[in-house]
Order: C-alpha cells, then structure tokens, then sequence
C-alpha cells in the first residue's frame, strides 16, 4: 500500500474497533493505532496536517481507529484523497450494553475517573462526560446515518459489522485490494 494511502477506523466504542486495529495490523500488516494517547496525539493537526500521522511517532503511521477518527472523519476525507474509512457497528443492544459497561468503568458516571485532556476527546464525540443511555443512543444513531450520508458516493468506504459477520475478512480483503494473513477475527474485549 502507498503510504498515503490512510485507512481510518470510524466506527465508535465499543463496535469492534481493537479487533478491526488487530486484523489489520496481525493480518494485514498494517501500522494502525487504536485510540493514540490523548495527551501527546493533536487532534488539530491529525485533521488538518496530512503530515502529522508520520510525525507523530515519528514512522509511517497507516492509519488510527476509534473516536478521534470517528470525530474527524469529514476532515480526513479532505486532506487524505487515498483514504480507505471502515465504519464498524454492532448489534444495537449489544452496543449499549457494551457501551455502558465500558463507560462506568473507564469514563465514570460523571467522568471522574478522565483527566482533561481524555474529557475533552469524549465530549467532543458524545457531547458529554456523564452517562446517559439516551445520549450515547442518540449519538451512536446519529453517527451511523451521517457516515452513510457522507460517504454514499464514494468508493472509500466500508461497513463492518466485524463482531458478528464471518465474512469480514472477505469483505475487508475485496476493499482494501490485498490478502490477509488471518483466517479468524482476532476477537478482543469480548468480555465487554
């Protein structure tokens, strides 16, 4: 793959986005972060600097999945013209139980357990640190059809339900044209 050829997991929390970041890296031999530390990645310069990937762990960087991509998408899509996005989702109650589990545990119900440079990152994508199922729905929706949206034209982009589709591999190999290593999904965070 070209190295400015991005590939940009868009899918939020909790839809499959370590096990996408595991197939591509173990599978696909890709160098791709799954959520990069928040107090030293810029999220200014990831969605406006088409330099900044490399620059940031100073190697090439193929490509990020999780909210700061999930947030950037729209601005990535400009300053990448060879970018690939996958949208993961998941089963809609699945999701919300995950979610849920995933935020009291790491977010708290009122985001005490986040410093502010992670509080900043979740209030941008959810619009809030504390918990709300309405919300996260709501905001989970929203994302769903304004991705679709964005991208009904384009060639760029896929969605992948990889929690649950056995032919995600398949369906991964045909967008991003190359074979991978891995018959399996390398399933990770089940247990949420």
């Amino acid at each position: 793959m070209k190295n400015e050829r991005k590939i940009f997991g868009i899918g939020l929390s909790r839809t499959g986005t370590t096990s996408l970041t595991t197939l591509l890296r173990s599978g696909f031999g890709l160098n791709i972060h799954h959520w990069p530390d928040p107090h030293t990645f810029c999220m200014q310069k990831f969605a406006t600097n088409p330099t900044y990937l490399n620059e940031y762990k100073n190697t090439t960087i193929d490509g990020i999945t999780d909210i700061q991509a999930a947030i950037t998408y729209k601005q990535l899509d400009k300053i990448y013209p060879y970018a690939k996005f996958i949208l993961t989702t998941r089963d809609e109650n699945l999701w919300l139980n995950s979610i849920e589990k995933h935020w009291l545990k790491i977010i708290g119900i009122n985001g005490q357990h986040l410093d502010e440079h992670v509080k900043n990152i979740v209030t941008m994508m959810w619009g809030t640190v504390k918990w709300s199922k309405e919300n996260v729905l709501n905001v989970y929706r929203n994302h769903l059809r304004e991705v679709d949206d964005f991208f009904k034209h384009k060639n760029n982009f896929l969605t992948l339900n990889i929690t649950s589709d056995s032919k995600s591999i398949c369906k991964l190999e045909n967008f991003l044209n190359c074979k991978s290593s891995l018959q399996d999904i390398p399933h990770k965070n089940k247990e949420l």
